[in-house]
């Protein structure tokens, strides 16, 4: 009941809510504990849930939302977010790998360079 209604432990169970483990997540404590893979976080839900969207995609995007949830309730859920961050940053860093991939692979194809084009240097005699 507690990770539907956070206020509930509160109200009618003061024991539960007097443990540390059941109290809110500060967010310093989200990268301490992730890294700088909640950097990518955000960007990785865009892409599993806006973008190019699969049956694969939509899963893991609404199983990150539900455990991103789930750990700002309770400090001790962010065992459930830390395979989920893995796998929706891995996504954020593959798309953005591709589309600069793709960006470099065209401008070097688009600024192909002739041998006889090239400026030449004289010697100094």
């Amino acid at each position: 009941m507690t990770l539907l209604d956070p206020t509930y432990a509160k109200k009618y169970i003061p024991i539960i809510a007097s443990v540390s483990e059941h109290q809110p997540t500060a967010w310093p404590n989200y990268f301490f504990d992730m890294g700088y893979l909640v950097l990518f976080l955000p960007m990785g839900y865009y892409f599993c849930l806006v973008e190019d969207v699969t049956h694969g995609k939509l899963f893991i995007g609404i199983y990150g939302v539900l455990a991103t949830y789930f750990s700002c309730v309770m400090i001790r859920l962010m065992l459930t977010l830390a395979p989920v961050v893995c796998i929706i940053a891995a996504i954020a860093l593959n798309e953005v790998l591709e589309k600069a991939g793709a960006s470099i692979r065209q401008s070097m194809i688009s600024c192909s360079w002739d041998a006889s084009a090239a400026p030449t240097v004289e010697e100094p005699n």
